[in-house]
């Protein structure tokens, strides 16, 4: 096994390749923790923190310290710059022989500007409520939808409903204003497998217990 010299010699080397890699917005920094008031030893793309080589710890290297023999290694947390700008943070340690922490390697990924759009686009797609509005070619499809729509509620094929379940369906029906569409009537009794008379009947029944909207007869 390398010694942690050998091994902050190897990472060092990683730094400048890694920073290339993942672009100019994340930086990536190697923190020698035996030293933690110069741990800096390699950094890359520094301009997101300011920081240089020769830099000191931050509390959660200091936090490290307190148990160098526990496991830190942390993903994706946030983490901010002195000036304010956020930060998506992966922090990985390495031990020597002995399983105390001596090394840290970071990448800081600058994700203010991302914060931003997401934001933005929040907010170009929050509604103020829930319509269940259909879209289609014509009114045709539309009705079409409804009425599947309205089947499915009911959990079952429409052979094994019961006539409450078809009148639950004719209610929901006539709730949306599916029947002041000509001849919606015919498509509704196709669906359920039954005559116009019987959706007809239905929709009485539905009246007697509540008068909503009114439909069109297809006489």
């Amino acid at each position: 096994m390398p010694s942690p010299d050998e091994t902050l010699q190897i990472l060092a080397e990683l730094v400048p390749k890694l920073g290339q890699a993942l672009g100019p917005t994340t930086e990536v920094v190697l923190h020698d923790l035996r030293r933690p008031d110069s741990s800096l030893v390699a950094i890359s793309n520094g301009d997101v923190t300011g920081r240089k080589v020769g830099d000191s710890s931050t509390n959660i290297a200091l936090e490290v310290l307190k148990d160098p023999f526990a496991d830190h290694d942390a993903y994706h947390y946030q983490g901010y710059t002195q000036q304010g700008r956020s930060l998506k943070c992966s922090s990985m340690y390495f031990r020597d022989d002995g399983g105390r922490t001596f090394a840290a390697l970071c990448i800081n990924e600058d994700i203010s500007d991302l914060m931003v759009a997401a934001q933005t686009l929040s907010r170009l797609v929050t509604t103020s409520k829930t319509i269940n509005e259909q879209f289609g070619p014509n009114i045709e499809d539309v009705i079409e939808q409804l009425i599947q729509e309205a089947v499915d509620t009911i959990h079952k094929p429409v052979q094994f409903m019961t006539k409450e379940e078809k009148i639950q369906v004719v209610k929901n029906l006539l709730e949306q204003g599916v029947f002041t569409v000509r001849r919606s009537v015919t498509k509704v009794a196709s669906r359920l497998g039954t005559s116009r008379v019987t959706i007809y009947g239905y929709l009485n029944e539905v009246r007697a217990l509540k008068d909503p909207l009114g439909y069109v007869d297809e006489d």
